[in-house]
């Protein structure tokens, strides 16, 4: 990964809980091997697969043993996905009261026996300084990390992203990137320069073939502490509009978290689908 212009912190922010929805969790990983069985199986019968050598590569897998990847007779196929869920962190998350923290501890946990899905999560804020604070999880137990950052309040959307893709771009397996936001970008440059490179951004994306979706929550108890009850209901439509201007045509707007939790496990469904398209 070649040196980014901006610096990079790594941070640790401080704890809290989190509850794992099991009954969800265990729905989620059945459908997800489903979803992977019958796109499997598509392969076999179109002749692309070499079934015998395709067996022994999932008895390989079950044993622990290092598998033989040379399972194709024409061509070589991806069979893997990387879901990167970048965080915001910053600090207006304060009023979600933990509820991604249990969203993503909810699908770690579904996701530790589909041998087929790397899960990584980044959380990320700023200082307001040209830098972002990054923090990678990498268990289950960490999603105990997913806070607001009291010392780092920013949003810096526009500096995440650059890293993300720059460490991501080069990754064998096919990806797709989940962008958790409440709100704006925020950081030492204008709002216009990081709408700007936000969208340069998601197409630098889309060219290196990495999938991109955002969740935007719409944060209304944060934007009537911000702005006051009488201007809040300008000020959140306001948000609203840029945001769909930013990420137009890869946004999913939600002012709830049972609709963040949907959103999640569907993008994760139709990324499982397309692992073998080319």
């Amino acid at each position: 990964m070649k040196k980014l212009e901006f610096p990079v912190i790594t941070t640790k922010r401080s704890q809290s809980g989190y509850t794992i929805d099991s009954k969800l969790s265990r729905h989620i990983t059945t459908t997800l091997k489903k979803i992977k069985g019958r796109v499997d199986q598509e392969i076999a019968q179109s002749g692309k697969l070499d079934t015998n050598e395709f067996i022994k590569f999932r008895l390989s897998r079950k044993s622990g043993q290092i598998p033989n990847m040379n399972i194709f007779n024409q061509t070589v196929e991806k069979h893997g996905l990387d879901v990167y869920l970048l965080l915001d962190c910053s600090y207006s998350m304060a009023t979600t009261n933990g509820q991604l923290n249990n969203i993503a501890s909810t699908i770690y946990k579904a996701l530790d026996d589909c041998t087929f899905i790397i899960f990584h999560v980044i959380c990320y804020s700023g200082s307001f300084s040209g830098s972002v604070y990054i923090q990678e999880l990498n268990k289950i137990g960490d999603c105990t990390y997913i806070t607001p950052d009291r010392n780092n309040r920013g949003t810096p959307t526009h500096l995440a992203l650059n890293y993300i893709h720059d460490k991501i771009k080069k990754l064998e397996n096919k990806k797709l990137v989940i962008l958790f936001t409440d709100g704006l970008p925020e950081d030492e440059i204008s709002y216009d320069k990081m709408q700007a490179d936000i969208k340069k951004q998601v197409v630098k994306m889309k060219n290196d073939h990495i999938s991109f979706f955002t969740i935007f929550y719409v944060n209304h108890e944060y934007n009537k502490a911000k702005f006051g009850i009488k201007n809040a209901s300008k000020m959140t439509q306001d948000i609203i509009n840029k945001m769909r201007d930013m990420f137009k045509g890869s946004l999913y707007e939600t002012d709830n978290f049972e609709g963040v939790q949907k959103i999640m496990i569907k993008q994760l469904m139709k990324s499982v689908e397309k692992i073998n398209q080319n």
